[in-house]
């Protein structure tokens, strides 16, 4: 996980030296349709921030909430697994703001890179850790339902607030990752477990039914004329 940070950190620097050489760094960008949007942009958004201390202050911020999440991520999901909730969680991102976007309600704005991507991380925080209580920032106590249902709440607010590709990806990153936790992940486990158990608890249940009706050989004892 450190070094999945130190790429991110890597590429943001060689954003900024670019910006610096007065490079086309915003071809990357996701821009709406019918304003220079281009196929690539799904993908190569994630790896621009944009320029100025607001961005930079944005970027530092994501770094500290990827210094809380992806410990408890890294010790709850194998690599795999969890490559593969951000996988849907970046389909959900990219389905839902290109579908709010062909309405032409949306707003145009900046696309701020990977940050849509933390509302799938902190999903999956709380969803695997529902009853643990964390100190979110060092201060506020929350518990891991709260994460994930905040998460949505904050993502709902900040596309009231401005609803562009960016604040409606960062809602359809959610529902993705949402979808993978019921699909594949610890929901689907849990039914795959709940379903077990019922099958054994039907078969424990057949099999109390069957001695209760078990019927004894009959006939004539060896010994005697009684009958059993």
């Amino acid at each position: 996980m450190n070094r999945f940070v130190a790429v991110l950190i890597a590429v943001y620097v060689a954003e900024l030296v670019a910006r610096l050489a007065d490079l086309p760094v915003d071809v990357l960008t996701w821009k709406p349709l019918g304003a220079g949007f281009a196929p690539w942009q799904w993908l190569t958004h994630l790896a621009v921030q944009g320029g100025g201390r607001g961005s930079a202050l944005g970027v530092v911020f994501q770094m500290i909430m990827l210094w809380f999440l992806l410990p408890l991520l890294s010790s709850s999901l194998p690599r795999r697994a969890l490559l593969e909730a951000l996988g849907f969680g970046l389909a959900g991102g990219v389905v839902t703001a290109m579908a709010a976007d062909a309405t032409g309600w949306l707003i145009p704005a900046w696309n701020h890179g990977w940050s849509s991507l933390l509302f799938g991380l902190s999903l999956l925080v709380g969803h695997l850790r529902p009853d643990v209580r964390f100190l979110l920032f060092f201060v506020l106590p929350v518990d891991g339902r709260t994460i994930v249902w905040g998460s949505l709440a904050i993502g709902c607010l900040f596309v009231m607030a401005e609803p562009t590709l960016s604040t409606v990806a960062g809602v359809g990153t959610w529902l993705g990752t949402y979808a993978w936790t019921q699909l594949r992940g610890p929901g689907a486990h849990r039914r795959s477990l709940a379903k077990r158990g019922k099958a054994i608890e039907d078969e424990l249940k057949r099999l109390q039914q069957r001695r209760r009706f078990e019927v004894l050989d009959g006939g004539r004892n060896r010994d005697d004329d009684l009958l059993n």
